[in-house]
């Protein structure tokens, strides 16, 4: 009765403890970790065998962990004769000054201690906080305790917060000088593209740092067939910086606003890392006989990196000074 009374006492802290532990159950990944000096037994399941450390009343199991994190301390006890049911106690004092008494109420199970025929009960477990840093946890049998008990235990370091996945949002960017634009519809919307090949590049001007999104798609000729490799040749001035392999296939849904011999191929997304100041960049493919269309987007918090060219009367460069659709 008197351990009884004592476990009552901890109800609020044993609820605290075990609804803390549950709410991270799901992120928690655990390891089993052994106390130093204490020699397990072998308690012998149906298939398999686990092993545990005997409870003492004077001399503790203790077991060493580094926080932050969880340790998880899974017990059973020994039933006596007759018994279906019993109540039982574990005294834990960690670090020497926080002291705890953790009750449980075990069913008889059917495992036994390997070697004795002595039943055990089912196993129960209870979860405690571990601040940053070492700490010392200490197990015994409360002085009142009529049967031995049983303990091994696991660990689980507290998960690194995993930072938001910032949402970019990309927006078109106007090149800086380019041969000729093509309009094109894709469900109904209409994009504008402007088109490189062997002879002819795409040229434009960004103040980095920032990360510019490329949609390239290839044009095919009535004589390819099927995926098609192709390649985009970046330049930051005389260096080329990047050539991007790619492979292009027939695009199902896009088409040339105006009557054309070609056929359009699928949107193949690239990105470039554009470094901190003036960059300016000209692109094209060095594959002889093929021409690609090219689209550019910046992230929205990067428009004021974006440099708007003009000539003498104050309009963009190129054959087109229509701006291009926001979408696609």
């Amino acid at each position: 009765m008197a351990l009884i009374a004592r476990a009552a006492t901890i109800v609020i802290l044993l609820l605290v403890i075990v609804s803390q532990a549950f709410s991270e159950k799901a992120k928690l990944k655990w390891i089993e970790v052994n106390p130093s000096g204490a020699e397990p037994v072998e308690i012998k399941g149906k298939k398999s065998f686990s092993k545990y450390y005997p409870l003492q009343k004077s001399t503790p199991v203790s077991i060493k962990v580094v926080g932050p994190g969880s340790l998880r301390v899974y017990a059973r006890t020994e039933m006596a004769p007759g018994i279906k049911e019993a109540i039982y106690g574990i005294a834990v004092v960690r670090d020497g000054k926080k002291h705890y008494l953790i009750s449980r109420t075990a069913k008889k199970s059917s495992l036994v201690i390997s070697g004795k025929n002595t039943p055990l009960g089912e196993q129960k477990s209870v979860t405690f906080k571990v601040p940053k840093g070492t700490h010392e946890f200490q197990l015994t049998l409360p002085e009142d305790s009529k049967n031995n008990g049983y303990v091994r235990f696991a660990f689980a370091e507290k998960p690194t917060p995993k930072k938001p996945v910032e949402e970019v949002k990309y927006v078109p960017f106007l090149p800086r000088k380019f041969n000729e634009e093509v309009r094109i519809v894709v469900k109904e919307e209409e994009y504008i593209y402007y088109r490189a090949d062997n002879s002819s590049k795409v040229e434009l001007e960004v103040i980095g740092p920032a990360k510019l999104k490329i949609v390239s798609r290839l044009e095919f000729n009535q004589s390819m067939q099927g995926e098609k490799s192709y390649r985009l040749q970046i330049s930051n001035g005389d260096e080329i910086v990047q050539t991007k392999p790619l492979k292009g296939k027939i695009s199902a849904t896009a088409s040339y606003r105006k009557p054309s011999t070609q056929m359009l191929g699928r949107g193949d997304s690239s990105f470039l890392t554009v470094p901190a100041g003036k960059q300016r960049y000209s692109i094209t493919t060095p594959d002889k006989g093929g021409s690609v269309l090219l689209r550019f987007y910046l992230p929205e918090k990067a428009l004021g990196n974006e440099w708007k060219p003009t000539d003498s009367n104050g309009k963009a460069e190129g054959k087109s000074t229509k701006k291009s659709s926001l979408k696609g």
